[in-house]
């Protein structure tokens, strides 16, 4: 009788002490998920920079590699050029599309970037005075092609 008694207050002590040790480091644990949710975020934003810092960096080199051939070529090379140069950070460009004309050039810039960098890399050309026509279509300004964006200038180059 003694002995189930002692077994049972025994057993809902060790009980009680693992509560209490649990409740000891429930704080250190969210501490830790907190501190660990927060590293990630830097690492994806770290890990974004690299990225348009190689892609910067790739950029420049195929401008700098390929301005003799783009200087002899035509004058749409110095619009592209003048376009990328315009780019707002954060702009990744991933094709670029020519089609000349006889009067006036046309070229397309397909690509990702945020509504407001779409909005700003926009004004940036139209301010430049190098395009006789700048435009964007609507689905890009308003943010609901999911980031992706086409941009269309015309030029006599």
């Amino acid at each position: 009788m003694y002995r189930s008694r002692l077994v049972l207050v025994t057993s809902l002590v060790l009980l009680g002490l693992a509560a209490a040790t649990a409740l000891t480091l429930f704080p250190s644990y969210v501490a830790l998920q907190i501190a660990t949710s927060s590293e990630e975020g830097a690492d994806v934003a770290l890990e974004e920079d690299r990225t348009n810092a190689f892609a910067l960096e790739r950029s420049q080199f195929l401008i700098r590699e390929l301005r003799p051939v783009l200087a002899v070529t035509s004058s749409a090379a110095s619009a592209v050029e003048a376009a990328l140069a315009a780019k707002p950070a954060g702009v990744r460009i991933t094709r670029v599309i020519y089609m000349g004309g006889e009067d006036e050039g046309r070229v397309t810039f397909v690509g990702a970037a945020s509504r407001d960098q779409v909005s700003a890399y926009k004004d940036a050309l139209t301010n430049s005075g190098l395009y006789t026509s700048v435009s964007v279509p609507v689905g890009a300004l308003v943010g609901s092609e999911g980031g992706g964006f086409s941009i269309v200038f015309s030029g006599t180059f």
